[in-house]
């Protein structure tokens, strides 16, 4: 994605607030070693994809399904095929909204995901009749931010790309943390809804953006049809 928006003109720097940590991989395999007998594993995010095929390379479910784009590029890179994920949106609800997904019921669905987050999407899916099994493949730990680092970006007024609701909570910690209100006036770029309504309760003065898919493509239209963004450079 970041060679793509350079390419195309776009200044891009990055600033990791969160680090995922794998699980124990004989503990994730073990978990994992009756993958092949469900119907379909939904795997919530690239990390979880890493983790789970570095610990499991062995068999899955004939059906693959990932919570957006970049997920199901990352099963793709795993030597995996994914068969079903949201082309517009990213997240559980835009998975749940496909065909397909309404009546599951005699469905066997292997969540792969990591500790903590929302349990929206397994809610769902039980409540639609899946018999779901959930399992946690790494966890999410805060990096350390000096307020030197994070004022100096906010200084720049750059638009913020967050890229899920946990780095969007992050960065508003950072805010009260190093006493920058200034970082959540800056105009954010959000991966889905649910980050757009966690925004919107701190107050926001600018409503969030959101592509039409968290890819290089989506968030270079997006800064097309905002006029940040030259469309003859792309």
């Amino acid at each position: 994605m970041q060679v793509e928006l350079s390419r195309a003109g776009v200044s891009v720097e990055t600033l990791p607030l969160i680090e995922t940590v794998a699980l124990s991989a004989a503990g994730v395999s073990h978990r994992l070693r009756a993958a092949a007998e469900f119907d379909v594993a939904v795997f919530c995010s690239p990390a979880a994809v890493r983790f789970a095929s570095a610990a499991h390379p062995q068999s899955w479910p004939r059906e693959l399904a990932a919570v957006g784009p970049g997920t199901a590029a990352a099963l793709t890179r795993a030597g995996l095929a994914p068969g079903c994920w949201p082309v517009a949106q990213t997240g559980g609800q835009a998975l749940l909204d496909l065909p397909g997904w309404q009546d599951l019921r005699r469905r066997r669905i292997l969540l792969i995901t990591g500790i903590g987050g929302r349990r929206h999407l397994a809610t769902q899916l039980r409540r639609r009749g899946a018999a779901l099994t959930r399992v946690c493949v790494y966890r999410r730990q805060p990096l350390a931010v000096s307020a030197a680092t994070f004022r100096a970006v906010v200084a720049r007024r750059p638009v913020v790309v967050l890229g899920s609701a946990a780095i969007w909570e992050r960065w508003s910690e950072l805010s009260v943390e190093h006493r920058c209100p200034a970082a959540l006036d800056l105009q954010l770029v959000a991966a889905s809804d649910r980050v757009v309504q966690l925004a919107a309760r701190q107050g926001l003065r600018r409503p969030p953006w959101v592509p039409a898919s968290m890819t290089g493509s989506g968030l270079i239209a997006l800064l097309q049809a905002h006029g940040l963004l030259d469309r003859r450079k792309s």
